[in-house]
C-alpha cells in the first residue's frame, strides 16, 4: 500500500518519529515546569488541582523538550517535503524565530540562546537518523 508515493511503513515511521517525541516533550514540560502556560492549560483541561513536579537533571528538564520538539519537527517536515535542505532550513529558521520573539517585551518567556543550540542538535540528529532510515529503505527496495 502506498500513499502519495510513500509506503505505509515509511509513513508510520515518520508519524511515530513526529508524534512520540512531541508528546514526550509536552509530558516532560508539564511535569518539570508546572508553573508554565502549557502546564496550566493542560492541568486546567484535566481539571487537576494538584500539580506534579518531577525533579530531573537540569540539562534534561531545561533542554529535553527543545531537543524532542526539534527532532519531531524535522521528521514531520521531511515527510512532507522529502528535502533535507528544506527541512534543515525551516527547522533552524523556526527555532531561531521562536527564541528571538521571546525578546519582545510583551512575550512572557525567557530568551535562551542555548535553546537554539540544543534545537539545532536535535535537528541534526534527526536528519542523521532520517538519512540512515532512507538508506535502509533504499537498500531494501534495491534488493527486490
Amino acid at each position: 500500500m502506498r500513499f502519495n508515493g510513500k509506503s505505509a511503513k515509511t509513513i508510520i515511521y515518520y508519524s511515530v518519529n513526529t508524534i512520540v517525541p512531541l508528546a514526550l516533550g509536552v509530558i516532560l514540560y508539564v511535569f518539570t515546569r508546572p508553573g508554565t502556560i502549557i502546564s496550566q492549560i493542560i492541568y486546567d483541561c484535566f481539571q487537576a488541582n494538584r500539580r506534579i513536579n518531577i525533579a530531573l537533571p537540569t540539562i534534561l528538564s531545561d533542554y529535553g523538550c527543545d531537543f524532542l520538539w526539534s527532532y519531531s519537527l524535522v521528521h514531520c517536515l521531511f515527510l512532507v517535503s522529502r528535502s533535507y535542505k528544506f527541512s534543515l532550513f525551516v527547522c533552524i529558521a523556526f527555532s531561531v524565530f521562536i527564541e528571538v520573539i521571546q525578546l519582545l517585551p510583551f512575550v512572557r518567556l525567557v530568551f535562551d540562546p542555548i535553546d537554539i543550540v540544543v534545537e539545532i542538535i536535535g535537528i541534526i540528529i534527526g536528519l542523521c537518523i532520517i538519512t540512515i532510515f532512507e538508506h535502509c529503505i533504499q537498500s531494501i527496495n534495491n534488493r527486490k
